[in-house]
């Protein structure tokens, strides 16, 4: 009947009660893979034909509605029978934090925002920050610069777009590091082997610029908090 004629259990109330009497009722609600939402955000989410019973669950509008969740990828849904409701989850995975003025977003590899406040989650406080006009529709060009120097990358802070056409970089919280607009890969790959080599960046440093070809200069921290330039 639920095969063939499905409609007839969910507009006739004695089948339905019917069901209900033979134990064909939620009961048990499994739900796996939840990280970043409330359960009950997901439970509120489940749709019903116009009946009560087991049978009677909506799934692709559950579906449906659940993936409009922004925190969520993907559903899948399945019965257990008699009584039972298996969800499982594919959640978004936070990879940046988006600042603008005084609000954070945080955002999955794609640039898609899951969430966003005043405050930001001390849980999100290792992910890189980005900023700057147009930085969600350049994310990818972050990535690719970072991908030469895994090793190096895990160490930038924050990222910023200058002018929507150059990154400026901070490593470990305090080093700026500007990268050319042309070829930033090349001038990001160049820090990560002189570092390799000469433990280039270390706490002496304020700042190198790489933003004129074949040049680098960098700018010493002193006691007196003055400048010195030297070219690489």
């Amino acid at each position: 009947m639920f095969f063939y004629k499905p409609r007839l259990i969910y507009s006739n109330k004695y089948l339905d009660n019917f069901l209900i009497n033979l134990g064909f009722i939620v009961k048990k609600i499994d739900i796996i893979g939840l990280k970043s939402i409330d359960k009950q955000q997901i439970i509120k989410n489940i749709s019903y034909y116009d009946c009560s019973n087991l049978l009677c669950l909506n799934l692709k509008q559950t579906k449906k509605k659940l993936e409009k969740i922004d925190w969520i990828k993907s559903v899948k849904l399945n019965l257990v029978l008699p009584s039972g409701l298996r969800i499982v989850i594919n959640e978004e995975k936070a990879s940046f934090i988006l600042k603008k003025e005084e609000y954070f977003s945080v955002l999955n590899f794609e640039g898609k925002v899951l969430e966003s406040g005043q405050y930001l989650n001390l849980k999100y406080s290792n992910l890189l920050v980005l900023d700057g006009t147009g930085v969600k529709n350049n994310i990818y060009d972050l990535i690719k610069i970072l991908d030469t120097s895994p090793a190096l990358a895990k160490n930038i802070t924050d990222a910023t777009l200058i002018s929507k056409r150059r990154w400026s970089l901070i490593y470990d919280s305090n080093i700026i590091i500007d990268l050319p607009e042309i070829e930033p890969e090349k001038a990001f790959k160049q820090i990560s082997d002189l570092n390799k080599k000469h433990g280039l960046l270390s706490n002496r440093l304020e700042k190198i610029d790489l933003r004129l070809d074949n040049r680098m200069i960098i700018k010493m921290k002193t006691i007196r908090k003055l400048l010195k330039e030297s070219k690489v």
